[in-house]
């Protein structure tokens, strides 16, 4: 389960309305995946179990179906998914 304070801070990020792509990429090139997590639960609007099950899934082809389904780019897919 995501620390309190890693769900206060995802919630001020997208209530803020700064939660995008590039955010993601950057939390986890600083490997702060659990940050990652709660941005990625916040966009996709999925349960918090099921997006770290897509994320360390071994083949990532659920983490690729989450993320055409809420729109992001090829490109950008391939660049949080290289931290998969």
């Amino acid at each position: 389960m995501l620390s309190g304070n890693t769900i206060k801070l995802a919630h001020e990020l997208v209530e803020e309305g700064i939660v995008d792509v590039e955010l993601q990429v950057q939390s986890l090139r600083a490997g702060e995946v659990s940050l990652f997590i709660s941005l990625f639960t916040w966009m996709s609007g999925l349960r918090e179990q099921l997006v770290k099950r897509i994320f360390f899934e071994p083949g990532g082809e659920d983490f690729a179906i989450t993320y055409k389904g809420i729109s992001i780019s090829k490109s950008n897919f391939s660049d949080i998914f290289a931290y998969n």
